[in-house]
């Protein structure tokens, strides 16, 4: 059986077990950086805030599942993709002061009615 294990050397303190229950009704950790290395993390929480100058994410995959996503961008949302596919249940609606489609090569247009103007 792995032993636990608190060793205080210096300015370290170093805490191993195989397993570590925390619980606190109000808790609260102050590091200059920090960092989380594991095989998987999950978290449930009822409300999320997240306050940064920067968020940078990296996966080879992101799967989002909601009800419902609101995003509000002040200047640029610029996309960028080697294709792009939306696929829409209902109606798709697309309302800008100004539109503009270029395409280098075709434009199809396919539907049972098309209404310009």
């Amino acid at each position: 059986a792995t032993q636990s294990v608190l060793a205080l050397d210096g300015g370290t303190a170093r805490l191993t077990a195989p397993t570590l229950d925390f619980a606190a009704r109000q808790a609260s950790l102050q590091a200059e950086e920090t960092r989380y290395a594991g095989r998987s993390l999950l978290a449930q929480v009822a409300s999320l805030r997240l306050v940064a100058g920067r968020v940078e994410t990296i996966a080879r995959t992101v799967v989002e599942k909601t009800r419902n996503l609101y995003r509000a961008v002040e200047e640029l949302l610029e996309p960028r993709a080697g294709r792009v596919r939306s696929r829409v249940d209902g109606t798709y609606h697309l309302k800008a002061r100004d539109a503009v489609v270029r395409a280098e090569r075709d434009v199809d247009v396919d539907g049972e009615k098309i209404r310009l103007g």
